[in-house]
C-alpha cells in the first residue's frame, strides 16, 4: 500500500500570488512545514493550492467543501493571465515520484491537467489519479485536507452532516453511499400505495354490490305494488306480446299487424319499446272520433282567431266615433290645428310683442328719469326743452305703464288658451292616428286569417256566412257519441300504462346478473393476477428492508470497529487537549452518530456539556486519532491543517503541540497558522519542522515568503 508524503509544490497565479517570473516553490523536506503569517497573507491559498491541483475548480465549490467561505471562490489572481500549480508527491515506501500539473488561463478551452507517475507514465484522466490516491475530493476536504469550518462540522453541524464527516474519517463513505440509496428507494410508498389502490377498488366493489342487492328489494316492492306477480324476463315477453297484439287490433290499412317482438332477448325489447310508443301516438292520431274532434278543434280555432281580430276592429272603431262626435273628423281637425298655428297664434303674439316693445321703452324712461330727477338744469332729452318737468313726466310715464298692463293681460290669458287647445288637438290627431294604424293592421290580420281558413276549408270559408256554417259543423260534430271517444281514450291510457310497466321491467331486471357479473369478479384471471401483485410487492419490500438491516448492520459493525480502534487514542488526545474533570472522555455513538461527553458513570451530547474551546479540542481529538488510524483506505501519508488553534488558548495551543510531535513520525503534517504564541510553542518543542514565513504581500508581488528549520 502506497503512502505519498509531499515533496514540493510550486504556484504561480493562484489566488493571491502573482503570475510574474518562476513561481513560489515550497520544499516538504521535514515532517512538520509551517505557513506562519497575517490573516490575508496567502497561508490557506498555499494549501488550497494542493487541493487545486488534484480536484481543480471542484475546491472554488461551498456544496463540495462544506466550506462557506468557499461560496464564489476565484482562483485565478486578478492580474494574472495564467494560474499554474505543480505538485510532488513521493511514495515514502518505495521512493517513487509523482508529479502533477494543472494550469488555467483566461483563453477559452486554457485549462490543463495531467500528471506523470514513477514509471514516466503520463495521463490526463483525473478519475485515474483519484483511484491511485485513493480519495475523492469529499474524502480529501475531511480525511486529508481539514479546515476550520470542517473540524466544526463534526460536531456543531446538522447531524446527516455530521454522520458524512464522520463516514469520510472512517472510509466508510461508500458503503455508507450505497446504503443510503437502498435506504432511499421508496418501497414502502409504492407498496402503502398498491394496497390502497386494492382497498380502494374492494371498497367500490363491494358499495356497488350492496347499491344493486338494494335496488333489487325495492325492485321487488315496487313490483308487488305494481301488481306483477311475477318478475322475470319471460314475464316481460309475455307483457310485450300481448301489448303488440292489442295495437295490431286496432290499427288499419297500411298500419295493421306491423308491430311484433323480434326475438326473445333484450334488444329486442328495447326495440319494441321504441316502436310501440310511435304506434300508440299514431293510434291517438288516427283512432276512432279524432278526425271529427280534430276538425271541430280547428273550425273552432280559426273562428276564435277571426272573431278575435273583428273584436278589436270594432273596439278602434268605435274609439274613433267617440273622438269624431268630441272634436270632428281626422281632417277637419289637422284644419283647426294649422289655423292654430300659423294664423292666430301668429297674430296674437305679434300684438303682445308690440305692447311688450313699448312697455319697455315706458320702463327704460323711467329708469333714465329716476336717475336724474334731482338734476337743477335738466332739459328735455329728445326736444332740448329747458322747461322740461322730469317729475311730471315720470308721473305721465307710470300712467302710461298701467294701461299697457291692461292690455297684457286679456293677451296673455288668450295665448294660453290657444296653447292649450293646440295641444289638445295634437294629441286628438295623435290618438286618431294610432287608432287609424291598429285599424289597419286587425283588418290586415283578419284579411290573412279568413285567407288561411278558405284555404283549408273553401266550402266553409268562402262564404259571406262562414259563421253559421262553421257552427252547423262544429254543433254536428259535438253531438257524436262522446261514449266511444271516452272509451277509445281510455284504451289508449291502458296501453300507455302497460307499455311504461314494460320499460321499467326492462330497466329492473338486468339487475340481478349485474349483480352476478359482481360477484364473479373476484374470481376473474385478471383480479387473481392483482392479488399475485400484491402479494410479491409485499415479498419484495421485506426483502428489500432485509437489504437495509443487513447494510446497516454492516455499517454499525464497520463503524464500530473502526471506533474500538481508535477509541482510546481519541481520549488520550482529548484528555491532553481538554483536561476537564467532568466529562474528561469522549467517545462516538456508531448508532445515533453523536459524539458523546463520558465520565464515569454518565454519557451526554457533546453539543450540550461542552463550551466552544472544548468542541475544538474534541473535533481535533477525533480527526488526529483517526487519521492515524491504520483502517483509512486513502494512499496520501500527509494531513494538512489550517488554521486548527482557534477558539484554544495559550495552554491548550501548547497541548496540540505535543500531540503533533507524538504523531509527526506517522503522519507528514503541513499546517498555517497566524498564532505567535502557537508559533512560538512549535518551535521551542519541535525540531524536525520548517517554517515559511510571510514577510510581505502586495497585490502585484503576492506573497514573499522567508524559510527557515
Amino acid at each position: 500500500m502506497a503512502n505519498y508524503r509531499l515533496s514540493h509544490l510550486k504556484i504561480l497565479g493562484f489566488r493571491g500570488y502573482s503570475d510574474e517570473g518562476d513561481g513560489v516553490v515550497f520544499r516538504f523536506d521535514r515532517p512538520l512545514t509551517v505557513v506562519f503569517g497575517r490573516q490575508g497573507g496567502g497561508k490557506s491559498s498555499t494549501l488550497t493550492a494542493i487541493s487545486w491541483c488534484l480536484f481543480g475548480d471542484k475546491i472554488a465549490n461551498k456544496s463540495n467543501t462544506n466550506i462557506q467561505e468557499r461560496k464564489n471562490w476565484m482562483i485565478r489572481h486578478l492580474n494574472a493571465k495564467q494560474v499554474r500549480v505543480e505538485l510532488e508527491l513521493i511514495d515514502k515506501e518505495t521512493g517513487g515520484r509523482l508529479r502533477i500539473t494543472r494550469s488555467d488561463t483566461k483563453k477559452k478551452g486554457g485549462s490543463s491537467f495531467f500528471f506523470v507517475t514513477h514509471d514516466g507514465e503520463r495521463s490526463q484522466d483525473e478519475q485515474a489519479l483519484h483511484e491511485l490516491l485513493g480519495v475523492n475530493l469529499a474524502d480529501y476536504m475531511s480525511c486529508i485536507h481539514l479546515h476550520q469550518e470542517v473540524i466544526s462540522s463534526l460536531l456543531i453541524k446538522e447531524p446527516k452532516e455530521r454522520k458524512n464527516a464522520l463516514d469520510r474519517l472512517m472510509g466508510l463513505t461508500e458503503l455508507r453511499e450505497l446504503f443510503d440509496s437502498v435506504k432511499r428507494a421508496k418501497v414502502k410508498p409504492i407498496l402503502k400505495e398498491i394496497d390502497g389502490q386494492a382497498e380502494e377498488f374492494e371498497r367500490l366493489l363491494n358499495n356497488k354490490i350492496e347499491s344493486t342487492r338494494a335496488q333489487m328489494i325495492d325492485a321487488k316492492m315496487e313490483a308487488r305494488r305494481r301488481g306483477i306477480a311475477t318478475l322475470s324476463w319471460d314475464g316481460a315477453y309475455t307483457l310485450a306480446k300481448d301489448i303488440a297484439t292489442e295495437i295490431s287490433s286496432h290499427q288499419q290499412g297500411e298500419e295493421s299487424a306491423t308491430l311484433r317482438l323480434s326475438s326473445e332477448d333484450e334488444d329486442a325489447l328495447q326495440d319494441f319499446l321504441e316502436e310501440s310508443k310511435e304506434a300508440i301516438r299514431t293510434l291517438r292520431q288516427t283512432g276512432t272520433g279524432q278526425q271529427a274532434r280534430s276538425q271541430r278543434e280547428e273550425l273552432s280555432r280559426y273562428k276564435v282567431e277571426i272573431t278575435e281580430f273583428e273584436a278589436g276592429m270594432q273596439a278602434c272603431e268605435d274609439a274613433i266615433e267617440t273622438l269624431h262626435a268630441d272634436l270632428g273628423t281626422l281632417e277637419a281637425t289637422r284644419a283647426t290645428l294649422r289655423d292654430i298655428q300659423e294664423v292666430a297664434l301668429p297674430a296674437l303674439q305679434e300684438r303682445r310683442r308690440k305692447v311688450d316693445l313699448r312697455a319697455g321703452i315706458v320702463q327704460e324712461t323711467k329708469k333714465w328719469l329716476q336717475a336724474h330727477v334731482n338734476d337743477e338744469h335738466l332739459s328735455c332729452p329728445v326736444c332740448a326743452n329747458p322747461t322740461f318737468d322730469p317729475v311730471q313726466t315720470l308721473q305721465e310715464l307710470e300712467g302710461w305703464q298701467g294701461e299697457m298692463d291692461e292690455l297684457l293681460a286679456p293677451l296673455l290669458r288668450e295665448e294660453e288658451a290657444l296653447q292649450s287647445k293646440r295641444q289638445e288637438l295634437e294629441k286628438h290627431v295623435a290618438d286618431l292616428s294610432t287608432f287609424d294604424k291598429r285599424l289597419q293592421v286587425l283588418a290586415q290580420q283578419r284579411h290573412q286569417a279568413l285567407e288561411r281558413a278558405k284555404e283549408k276549408h273553401p266550402h266553409i270559408f268562402a262564404h259571406d256566412d262562414w259563421r253559421e256554417r262553421c257552427q252547423r259543423i262544429i254543433d254536428k260534430e259535438t253531438q257524436l257519441a262522446p261514449q266511444d271517444v271516452d272509451v277509445w281514450e281510455q284504451t289508449l291510457y291502458d296501453l300507455e300504462d302497460r307499455r311504461e310497466q314494460l320499460a321499467w321491467m326492462c330497466n329492473i331486471l338486468p339487475l340481478r346478473s349485474r349483480l352476478d357479473e359482481l360477484l364473479a369478479l373476484k374470481e376473474t384471471d385478471t383480479f387473481k393476477r392483482f392479488e399475485g401483485v400484491q402479494q410479491n410487492a409485499h415479498q419484495f419490500v421485506e426483502r428489500v428492508q432485509g437489504v437495509q438491516r443487513a447494510f446497516e448492520l454492516a455499517l454499525t459493525n464497520a463503524a464500530q470497529h473502526k471506533l474500538e480502534d481508535t477509541r482510546e487514542t481519541i481520549n488520550q488526545i482529548y484528555r491532553r487537549l481538554g483536561a476537564r474533570v467532568d466529562f474528561p472522555d469522549i467517545e462516538i455513538d456508531p448508532q445515533r452518530y453523536e459524539v458523546m461527553a463520558v465520565s464515569e458513570n454518565r454519557k451526554e451530547v457533546a453539543l450540550r456539556i461542552l463550551n466552544k474551546g472544548d468542541i475544538n479540542c474534541a473535533a481535533l481529538s477525533i480527526f488526529l486519532a483517526l487519521a492515524r488510524s491504520q483502517r483509512l483506505v486513502h494512499q496520501l501519508g500527509f494531513v494538512i491543517l489550517d488554521d486548527p488553534t482557534q477558539c484554544l488558548d495559550t495552554p491548550h495551543k501548547l497541548k496540540l503541540t505535543d500531540v503533533l510531535s507524538e504523531m509527526m513520525p506517522e503522519k507528514q503534517i503541513l499546517m498555517a497558522t497566524s498564532e505567535e504564541d502557537f508559533l512560538e510553542s512549535i518551535e521551542q518543542n519541535l525540531q524536525a519542522r520548517r517554517i515559511y514565513t510571510v514577510k510581505e504581500w502586495t497585490q502585484s508581488t503576492g506573497p514573499i515568503f522567508e524559510s527557515r528549520y
